[in-house]
């Protein structure tokens, strides 16, 4: 299977300390296997534009169980995945 970007969507409550611990974890969920993915995390707020934080020096594998503990933490609705075309 080729690689995929994962995108992943945080929607930002207003309070920036339970937003950063939830990006933090978020974050260390992606890290904990290492693989040929890419992801993107969009934060969003109401009212205001979106902003795209990528890390193209990481990568992650991108799993059922990676899928389970990603919509645990922010909702399937705000997962994405594309498949990047093989080459």
């Amino acid at each position: 299977m080729p690689p995929a970007t994962v995108y992943i969507t945080l929607r930002r409550t207003g309070n920036n300390v339970s937003d950063f611990e939830k990006l933090s974890h978020l974050h260390q969920v992606l890290r904990t296997e290492e693989g040929v993915d890419e992801f993107v995390v969009v934060l969003e707020s109401a009212g205001q534009r979106r902003v795209e934080l990528a890390f193209p020096n990481e990568r992650t594998r991108f799993t059922s169980n990676l899928r389970r503990e990603i919509t645990s933490i922010v909702g399937g609705e705000n997962l994405r995945v594309v498949q990047q075309p093989s080459s």
